[in-house]
């Protein structure tokens, strides 16, 4: 015989079955939706990260550049120039005197104030350097810088001689170093700039 109350229970339980298949697809479709937009969030994130990193990184090779090595290769170039025509110009034959006046001016009117420029550029920007510590040349250099001024202004003013000083020659490995740092800051800057031009497209 039909046993209407099984029929009726049956009925129940498919529906309640239906029911709680029906809202776990729900809960976990609604789950799965979350993580996605969590996971695309934290990747926007990322990406944001990564570009103001790379934004960062580019401002500060940029600083490099045009603060300190550039100027700095400029000052060392000039100087090397003058060099170049003081050696042409120095008088070969011609009395003491005369060779001193020679030196003396190229000694006063250029190698004095470029020195002083590029000490100056070095200790104020040395913030700016492309190493952790700061490279022997360049300390050479401001060693030359000061014992070459102090000398001869010592004789310049006082007329007492130092020939008993061994004065700090100038670093003839200066103007390489330097021009090998700016060269490796500009490709560094370049790879970055390609970086964020590609992020930028991507958005």
């Amino acid at each position: 015989m039909f046993d209407m109350d099984k029929f009726w229970e049956d009925i129940v339980k498919i529906f309640v079955d239906k029911v709680f298949i029906g809202i776990l697809i729900l809960l976990l479709g609604y789950l799965i939706t979350k993580a996605i937009e969590k996971f695309k969030s934290e990747q926007a994130i990322l990406k944001e990260y990564e570009t103001m990193r790379d934004k960062t990184a580019l401002q500060h090779l940029q600083r490099q550049i045009e603060e300190l090595y550039s100027p700095l290769l400029g000052l060392i170039q000039q100087s090397r120039i003058v060099y170049e025509v003081e050696q042409k110009k120095l008088p070969l034959k011609s009395t003491p005197e005369d060779f001193s006046k020679t030196k003396d001016y190229f000694i006063e009117k250029y190698y004095l104030p470029l020195n002083d420029e590029m000490a100056k550029l070095i200790r104020t920007k040395i913030y700016l350097l492309d190493a952790d510590e700061m490279p022997g040349s360049f300390h050479q250099f401001l060693k030359h810088e000061s014992q070459f001024a102090a000398l001869y202004n010592l004789w310049k003013d006082k007329g007492i001689r130092s020939d008993e000083i061994k004065g700090e020659k100038y670093p003839p490995s200066l103007e390489n170093d330097v021009k090998n740092s700016l060269n490796s800051l500009r490709k560094r800057y370049n790879h970055y700039l390609k970086r964020l031009e590609i992020k930028l497209e991507e958005n």
